[in-house]
């Protein structure tokens, strides 16, 4: 399996700590279908094992709402060993994390402003 897949929408790239980092193109607008081809190159990336994930959702405008209730879903639960979110400013990141906290979601999940502490944190998983 390739260690980095460059798509119109993604690039995304297994690091030697095995960690997946998710780096979304400027002006994504994100559809189901996008979301579920990340999902499946991290799962394959990872050897279909659970995988620990970075994403940076910095460039993207929007996620439609089948993304966002695949995101949700067993079926990503079952992909995911921790989640890493990287957004920018403070608030915004309270804001994040309380949000995804709140939403039921079955995985470590975490927003960061900063790519070290996020990695710090996924290892810790």
């Amino acid at each position: 399996m390739k260690n980095e897949i460059d798509t119109s929408f993604a690039t995304i790239i297994k690091k030697e700590s095995g960690i997946v980092h998710i780096t979304y193109k400027k002006g994504t607008k994100q559809t189901l279908s996008q979301s579920q081809s990340v999902m499946e190159s991290t799962f394959e990336m990872s050897d279909f094992h659970p995988s620990l994930i970075i994403s940076d959702l910095r460039n993207i405008v929007s996620v439609d709402s089948e993304s966002k209730a695949y995101f949700q879903s067993e079926e990503t639960a079952k992909k995911v060993k921790g989640l890493a979110v990287i957004i920018d400013g403070y608030f915004t990141k309270f804001l994040t994390n309380f949000l995804l906290q709140s939403k039921g979601i079955s995985f470590p999940i975490q927003s960061f402003n900063n790519l070290r502490k996020a990695e710090e944190w996924l290892l810790t998983l």
